[in-house]
């Protein structure tokens, strides 16, 4: 029985990797599902909001994060299999943190920002989403100049709702 368990032990050794790596050797990475469409059409976004900036950059973002996507193409509204159209519903801002001597003096405040997504079918009524709400936020210090600094956030904002809503065309599947 010792001469069993001396030669068990050191084969059990050996077998343990290799199931681990005949495991591994079925994964592949990425998604399985296939889109349901090839070619969209990324329609001009709707505002809706009081932040009219925003509108061009999240456009420019979505189609460029959906032209470095090697799965679909860009392509002119007839040619499309599925229109996206994005709406800017609400912009809003509030205080992150005030000051402890001066309760009137704001340290910081968070810029949000929330759209409408909706994914349809090009030519007909079925829709793939519609009004899916998304949101995302980011924080403007306002020293030395909130204005200033609102200004140069809104661009990094629209990338951050831009890469959400591409994810979700993308990736829902």
């Amino acid at each position: 029985m010792c001469l069993f368990r001396k030669l068990s032990e050191p084969f059990l050794l050996l077998l343990a990797p290799l199931c681990v790596l005949v495991g591994c050797g079925h994964y592949t990475l990425g998604r399985d599902a296939a889109l349901p469409f090839q070619c969209i059409y990324v329609a001009p976004v709707e505002n809706r909001s009081l932040t009219p900036e925003l509108q061009s950059f999240v456009w420019q973002h979505i189609v460029q994060c959906l032209e470095n996507s090697p799965v679909i193409v860009i392509s002119e509204r007839n040619d499309a299999d599925a229109i996206l159209e994005v709406i800017l519903a609400e912009t809003s801002q509030s205080i992150l943190s005030t000051s402890y001597r001066d309760s009137s003096t704001a340290d910081s405040y968070s810029l949000k920002v929330s759209a409408l997504c909706t994914l349809r079918e090009s030519g007909e009524n079925r829709y793939f989403f519609k009004d899916r709400c998304l949101e995302t936020s980011i924080s403007i210090p306002t020293q030395p100049s909130y204005v200033e600094a609102k200004r140069h956030v809104t661009p990094q904002l629209a990338a951050n709702l831009a890469r959400k809503i591409c994810n979700l065309v993308l990736y829902s599947w």
